[in-house]
Formats: structure tokens, sequence, C-alpha cells
């Protein structure tokens, strides 16, 4: 059976514009859209083997040493 891995993106412009709103405004984006994805989740659960999860900090290792770094990647 094919596997697949879904990345989830997010810009840091769109991720600073969603972090001006208000809080309240914050929260009830946030409510409509995690009942949207348990929902999804729930009507896809037989096909997800990995529930995958959100992504921290990225940090960019080189022979130089670690540095902060900056990704799109916010889930998976």
């Amino acid at each position: 059976m094919p596997r697949f891995l879904a990345v989830y993106t997010m810009k840091p412009e769109d991720l600073a514009s969603f972090r001006s709103l208000p809080k309240a405004e914050q929260d009830a984006v946030d409510a409509v859209g995690l009942e949207q994805w348990a929902a999804w989740e729930d009507r896809n659960a037989a096909s997800i083997l990995d529930r995958g999860g959100m992504v921290g900090k990225t940090t960019r290792v080189t022979k130089d040493g670690v540095a902060a770094a900056v990704n799109p990647f916010c889930g998976y």
C-alpha cells in the first residue's frame, strides 16, 4: 500500500498576521479549524498510519555551529 506524507506549511508573515489578531479572535479561528480537522481525521482514520504532529523551532547545524533558522514547515 502506498504511503504519503503531508507537510503543512505557513509563511512567517501569515503567522505574524494571525498572531496580531486579538486573542479572542485567534481562539475562535482555532476552534473552528480544530473542529474541522478532527472531523476530517475521523472520516479518514482507517487510512492514517501516523497522525503526525507539530514541528518546533528551527535550527541549522553547520560545520560552523548551530544557528537559528526559519522554514515554512509547521507540522506533518
